[in-house]
């Protein structure tokens, strides 16, 4: 890991690409972009370059052994892992309470079996026609509603460009605050998920502990499934 690490970059391109709602009046974009501006000594990239620089320093130091240059970085890694972890918490809080917010801004029609099909037929040809943002808004509103209530792993669909699809069945301005909330929270699941992978090595977390401080709502090193694991640890203390 060097002063360079992936994260910090993609937290700069992620300020730069965010400039556009910088000044949005939502909760959840401005508690998401706090959440990863590099100037900000509390946020991810704050505390990445916080322990980078803690970790040169550490790695500079004659007077330790290799030994103590490795037990001195694990635990410099897993404490701000854990720091880390509370942002991330947050930040998959913001993103359930933005899912409700669009939920309930315009309730999506239960699909019946026969719609089911339908969704899938429509979402396959857009997949397959790979239309830009603005034809998929101009879109019918069937082809729109089944893009809108589809899972974004089978539409294949950004969930800013999912957002912008979905706002297009409600008012314009609850549509732009929505899909403002989508970028930000995009782009903040995205730095969050780079700190989680650049120091999770050196943390060393058993799954159980990455399960215990992240939840099941992000990619964890180790771990195919956090559900397994906790139904795994949980079947041992019982046993």
């Amino acid at each position: 890991m060097s002063n360079q690490s992936k994260t910090l970059r993609l937290a700069m391109v992620s300020r730069i690409t965010t400039q556009g709602i910088a000044k949005s009046q939502s909760r959840v974009v401005i508690d998401a972009l706090k959440a990863i501006d590099p100037e900000r000594v509390t946020s991810i990239p704050g505390m990445l370059a916080s322990y980078l620089g803690k970790i040169g320093s550490i790695r500079q130091d004659r007077e330790l052994s290799d030994e103590g240059k490795k037990t001195r970085i694990h635990s410099a890694a897993s404490s701000q892992l854990g720091n880390i972890a509370t942002l991330a918490k947050s930040i998959a809080a913001l993103e359930a309470q933005h899912k409700a917010d669009r939920d309930s801004a315009v309730p999506l029609p239960k699909a019946e079996a026969a719609d089911v099909l339908l969704d899938l037929a429509l979402v396959q040809q857009i997949r397959q026609d790979k239309p830009i943002p603005s034809k998929l808004v101009n879109m019918s509103e069937r082809a729109r509603l089944a893009v809108a209530r589809m899972p974004l792993e089978l539409s294949g669909l950004t969930p800013d460009v999912q957002a912008k699809v979905h706002g297009s069945l409600m008012s314009p301005a609850k549509a732009a605050q929505l899909q403002e909330e989508a970028q930000a929270l995009n782009s903040a699941r995205a730095v969050v998920q780079s700190a989680i992978e650049e120091l999770a090595p050196d943390a060393k977390w058993s799954p159980r502990e990455l399960v215990d401080n992240f939840g099941t709502a992000w990619r964890l090193p180790g771990v195919v499934s956090p559900e397994v694991v906790l139904r795994m640890t949980g079947e041992a203390q019982e046993a």
